[in-house]
């Protein structure tokens, strides 16, 4: 009965109406062996620790240790957005309650909010 902590990705996909997303297990959180399928805009590590009881009854906790989210794209300031994307109300209206008060252009077209601990990659090819 000895616990095992495994590491999945979670990644992000747009969606129709509501973001989808993919989780996999995957061997450690190395970001230059990830193989992230495509439309994927952002994703981030966790792990979850499970043990096998007498029984045979697998117990799962919670998601634990969330890395911070990757997210690829082009950064955008407030400032910027309101120069170069002056019709998106919205998003601005939202970015500016934003403690970093900054935007992400995604390469599948959605906007994201920069949040503080997010690590911005380059768009994929």
């Amino acid at each position: 009965m000895k616990p095992i902590t495994r590491t999945f990705v979670y990644f992000d996909l747009p969606g129709a109406l509501f973001p989808e997303e993919i989780v996999r297990p995957v061997e450690d959180r190395d970001v230059s062996r990830l193989d992230i399928p495509e439309h994927v805009y952002a994703f981030r590590f966790f792990d979850v620790t499970s043990v096998e009881t007498s029984t045979g009854e697998v117990l799962r906790g919670a998601a634990k240790n969330p890395s911070p989210r990757y997210i690829f794209g082009k950064v955008f300031t407030l400032d910027e957005l309101k120069r170069e994307h002056s019709d998106k109300g919205i998003l601005i209206s939202n970015i500016e309650q934003k403690k970093t008060q900054k935007a992400v252009l995604c390469p599948t077209g959605n906007w994201q909010a920069l949040l503080e601990d997010d690590i911005v990659l380059e768009p994929r090819e």
